[in-house]
């Protein structure tokens, strides 16, 4: 199961994103969010979309 990742954030935006249950991961020098594949992982979204439009869902090949 892929883990969904938030891309396009703000780095002012790192504390929110944290605080409302992403997580998140240095990968190559990057920093990347994801959102918890857990029971969680649904309010934690709403969360995010009730203070940011969804822009577009990809899906990783």
């Amino acid at each position: 199961m892929a883990i969904p990742e938030l891309t396009g954030f703000a780095e002012s935006m790192r504390d929110w994103l944290r605080s409302i249950g992403l997580f998140s991961e240095m990968i190559n020098w990057k920093l990347r969010f994801f959102v918890p594949v857990t029971d969680e992982g649904a309010e934690i979204l709403s969360k995010l979309m009730q203070r940011h439009r969804l822009v577009d869902v990809a899906r990783r090949s």
